[in-house]
């Protein structure tokens, strides 16, 4: 103990310790995951099962036809969802009242528990990406232009429009030349893949697209169904697809809802609705697109 020093200062003297620097908090990112400094990512955090979207009681009619008779539907998060069935099945009103476009008579439809009306449409419609069957491209302006306008129309920064663009284009594996061509250049393959990266664009939640391998050659449809999977594995979105092809839902969804005539007439997986079709409608719908037989010799 030095000479002359008191209890009270050998109390008030704080033992020295190594500088750690700020003190740091634990994290949480914005993919879940708790974040330790100086350590890797340990422990992920649980994700919601909650339904992205709820279809509840839907009734629509046009004219004197019943469109959709009650129906009653729900859709995963971060899954590809094919509704399937046959022209006027009312597959494409159903994806068009989960977009706002239509209104239906009765019942209701909840995106993320928020209910689709015009009220809600402006919150969102940025979250819900769209593609039609042919692009829907806007032929006066270029792929670039065509992709990037639901951003310029939001006012942002042209730098970050271009990152994005850029982004999209290497995800889908379109030439940075194409970009600059117009509509009436491209093919029916490259408009398709304009079209879904321009609903890509605002990262939306949800996807859904209304026959969009519909209008091409088989070459091309086999190239870009492979191209689109590509894509939703990587951007984990809530897809929707609707289609009338056996084939194509069986690439594509983890579900498959059948609608015959406005009602649901067999949700589940392609092995649910071949091995354990719930009436004779599944069984015929599915054996009409079989290959047929091979021709005797």
């Amino acid at each position: 103990m030095p000479a002359g020093e008191g209890l009270s200062q050998r109390i008030g003297r704080r033992r020295p310790t190594e500088d750690k620097g700020p003190r740091q908090k634990k994290a949480v990112d914005c993919l879940g995951t708790r974040q330790f400094p100086g350590k890797r990512k340990i422990m992920a955090l649980p994700e919601k099962n909650a339904d992205a979207i709820r279809v509840e009681r839907v009734y629509k009619r046009m004219g004197t036809r019943n469109v959709l008779e009650g129906i009653d539907l729900s859709f995963r998060r971060a899954q590809t969802h094919v509704l399937l069935g046959p022209s006027g099945c009312g597959k494409s009103t159903l994806l068009r009242l989960m977009l706002g476009l239509e209104r239906a008579d009765s019942g209701r439809i909840l995106v993320e528990d928020l209910p689709v009306t015009p009220e809600t449409q402006p919150q969102l419609a940025p979250r819900m990406g769209y593609v039609v069957q042919d692009g829907g491209l806007f032929p006066h302006l270029s792929a670039a232009g065509n992709i990037a306008l639901p951003a310029r129309v939001r006012g942002w920064p042209k730098k970050r429009i271009r990152a994005r663009v850029s982004e999209l284009a290497q995800l889908a594996d379109l030439d940075c030349s194409l970009l600059q061509r117009y509509p009436r250049e491209l093919s029916g393959g490259q408009k398709q893949r304009v079209g879904l990266l321009r609903a890509l664009m605002l990262d939306p939640a949800f996807c859904l697209l209304d026959e969009p391998l519909g209008a091409l050659d088989p070459v091309a449809r086999s190239s870009l169904q492979t191209a689109l999977k590509k894509i939703f594995n990587a951007v984990k979105k809530t897809v929707i697809m609707v289609t009338h092809d056996i084939g194509e839902a069986a690439f594509f969804g983890h579900s498959i809802t059948l609608l015959h005539r406005g009602t649901i007439a067999q949700k589940g997986t392609m092995e649910d609705l071949l091995e354990r079709p719930a009436d004779a409608y599944v069984t015929e719908f599915l054996s009409s697109q079989r290959p047929p037989p091979e021709a005797k010799s």
